[in-house]
């Protein structure tokens, strides 16, 4: 089995993803940093619509990910828990090399900064809610669907490294979706998906190794204000109109015109 260190977070989804790693490989750490619950803090702000998206979302992570994943069900007890950024302090450096891990894996934690990209170097590997390059920056697997584009939704399993969401590709996946799929279901599906994908990726690169495609430049960037009400409505309306059932009806077709890179 292989040894990973996973850095993360503090939700559903997050111990799902640890949980399914620790099926197929050794996990000997965790680092699991706290957000502030998005709603809690700024409900006071939020407009209706936008309160009941992020509400849905927290009922979809509970349907998907509720069972046996209310904490992570791993072997070793060096579970460490953070605030938000405080993972590359000195002593989470030292507690990492002490576990002597063949790869660091990184799902949903704060940004890894270079001195311990440097030392694990090719080693690190990130799971990106998205598929690069054709969405970038927040919310990659959102707009999509308010551009009626569900075909680039997905997830891309990337070396970590300094620049943003810009290591090289290891692979990429699509959810597996159904006509009756909301927002919320492309998204845990995705995370499914790719939940597997690093898993098999881990194993691949330990005994095969994997060609590493460069990331392109190009894209749509979002950025965290672009995020509003309007856009929430629209994607509503995309759903209720038929964009899944359009976009199943020529899956081949739209996925062709956005190719993922597939090493597995």
């Amino acid at each position: 089995m292989t040894k990973i260190f996973i850095l993360t977070s503090n939700y559903l989804r997050h111990n799902y993803f640890v949980n399914y790693l620790n099926e197929s490989h050794e996990v000997v750490g965790v680092v699991s940093e706290v957000r502030t619950n998005f709603l809690k803090s700024n409900i006071d702000q939020l407009n209706t619509v936008v309160i009941n998206h992020f509400k849905e979302r927290e009922e979809k992570e509970l349907f998907y990910f509720g069972k046996d994943n209310s904490d992570f069900n791993i072997d070793t007890n060096l579970v460490v828990t953070l605030n938000y950024t405080e993972v590359n302090g000195p002593e989470i450096f030292e507690l990492i090399k002490s576990q002597d891990p063949e790869y660091v894996i990184l799902f949903g934690c704060s940004l890894i900064k270079e001195h311990l990209l440097s030392y694990y170097k090719k080693k690190i590997i990130n799971l990106h809610l998205g598929l690069s390059p054709y969405y970038r920056g927040v919310a990659t697997n959102f707009w999509p669907l308010v551009n009626k584009e569900p075909q680039c939704v997905g997830a891309t399993i990337h070396y970590a490294t300094v620049e943003v969401d810009g290591g090289d590709i290891l692979t990429q996946v699509r959810p597996d979706i159904s006509t009756s799929d909301e927002v919320h279901d492309f998204g845990c599906k995705t995370i499914i998906n790719a939940s597997e994908a690093v898993s098999r990726t881990v194993t691949v690169l330990k005994d095969d190794g994997i060609e590493a495609k460069k990331q392109v430049n190009g894209g749509k960037l979002y950025k965290a204000k672009d995020f509003n009400i309007e856009a929430v409505l629209r994607m509503k309306k995309n759903f209720k109109d038929g964009m899944v059932e359009e976009y199943l009806s020529k899956k081949e077709e739209c996925d062709s015109r956005f190719p993922i890179i597939d090493n597995l």
